[in-house]
């Protein structure tokens, strides 16, 4: 099987016939998938800075309060 080719840059020549090099036209794509996913854990709420592990989590006294009404019915 032949290897391709794949680097982070494109060779691009300009109006003067010179040739630069730019960023790979993947790299934007890549980029603006990541800004989207970053949003939508952000909206709901699971980045790093809003994830919360304390004793006010929704989530604990919801199981707490279960557990709780558990106790009473034995």
């Amino acid at each position: 099987m032949k290897k391709k080719n794949v680097r982070s840059f494109v060779k691009e020549k300009s109006r003067e016939d010179n040739t630069k090099l730019s960023a790979h036209p993947a790299f934007k794509v890549f980029y603006d998938a990541l800004e989207v996913a970053r949003k939508q854990l952000r909206e709901l709420g699971l980045t790093f800075q809003t994830l919360s592990t304390g004793d006010d989590d929704e989530v604990n006294d919801l199981i707490n309060e279960v557990n709780k009404a558990g106790e009473y019915g034995e």
